[in-house]
C-alpha cells in the first residue's frame, strides 16, 4: 500500500481513502481475464517453420521492420509450467495445453471466444470420481447414455 501511494506525485482524497479502506482503484464491473499470448503465438510459429527455419533465424539485419522468430525454445520467455498428480505420475501442463487439447465439442470455438467463455475449477473428489466412472463407463459401453 505504501509503494502504491508514494509512487504517484499528487493523489486525490478519494483515491487516498480507496486505497486505505482497501478497495480496488478503478471503477469497472467486468472481470478481466489474464492472457499470455506469446506462447500461443510460439506454439502456432513452431508448428509453422519447417525444421531448417528452426535452425536459422527469419532475419538478422536491425532495423529492418522484420521481426526475429526465436532459434531455439531458450529465447522464448520461459512459460509456466504446472506440475499435476495423476494415477501414473506427474505432467506438465500449460495454458496453451488447455486450447490445444480441447473437448471435441469446442473445436470450431477460435482462441478469444474459448479464453473468454471458459473457466478452470479444480474437482472435488466426489465429482472426479463421478466423472472417471462416466468416462470408463462410456469407453466400455459406448452406445449407453447416462
Amino acid at each position: 500500500m505504501v509503494n502504491s501511494l508514494t509512487s504517484k506525485l499528487q493523489i486525490g482524497s478519494p483515491l487516498a481513502s480507496l486505497y486505505l479502506l482497501g478497495n480496488p482503484d478503478h471503477y469497472t464491473n467486468m472481470k478481466f481475464k489474464v492472457f499470455w499470448w506469446k506462447s500461443y503465438v510460439y506454439e502456432v510459429e513452431k508448428s509453422w517453420r519447417s525444421e531448417k527455419d528452426l535452425e536459422t533465424p527469419v532475419n538478422d539485419e536491425p532495423g529492418s521492420g522484420m521481426r526475429t522468430c526465436p532459434d531455439t525454445e531458450e529465447d522464448v520467455e520461459a512459460e509456466a509450467v504446472i506440475l499435476r498428480k495423476n494415477l501414473n505420475g506427474y505432467v506438465g501442463t500449460t495454458n496453451v495445453d488447455d486450447y490445444k487439447f480441447r473437448a471435441e465439442s469446442c473445436e470450431k470455438i477460435c482462441l478469444y471466444e474459448y479464453i473468454q467463455m471458459s473457466t478452470k475449477l479444480k474437482r472435488t473428489k466426489q465429482q472426479l470420481h463421478e466423472f472417471l466412472t462416466t468416462v470408463l463407463f462410456r469407453s466400455i459401453r459406448p452406445a449407453c447414455d447416462l
